[in-house]
């Protein structure tokens, strides 16, 4: 499929381009929503009920004492216009490395 060539040789070339550091441009963004994350869950650990924050890379999650209603929370996130994974105790966030500042902010206000 001639399409499907073109859209993945066009994502090799974006997931490999450089920025003036050498570094991949992904990882910058992947080390800046890190410290955003970090961030933005620090203030979870001094709420009722969350037993931990983890974060690492672009991957946030908030450990709970008690298991989520994962269809309700999932929905309600959604609402809320994030996309969230909730698992048994854990509600994790793995936002795509294109977000920005604001985006990751929504993020973490839902998850706080």
């Amino acid at each position: 499929n001639p399409l499907a060539c073109a859209v993945a040789a066009a994502s090799l070339a974006l997931l490999t381009r450089t920025g003036d550091d050498g570094r991949a441009w992904w990882a910058g963004r992947v080390d800046a929503i890190e410290a955003q994350l970090r961030e933005e869950l620090a203030p979870c650990l001094e709420m009722d009920g969350v037993r931990d924050v983890r974060v690492l890379g672009a991957i946030g999650v908030v450990e709970l004492d008690e298991p989520l209603d994962a269809s309700a929370v999932a929905g309600r996130c959604r609402d809320l216009g994030v996309w969230l994974r909730p698992f048994g105790k854990l509600l994790y966030a793995m936002p795509p490395y294109v977000c920005e500042r604001e985006d990751v902010a929504a993020i973490g206000a839902v998850m706080r």
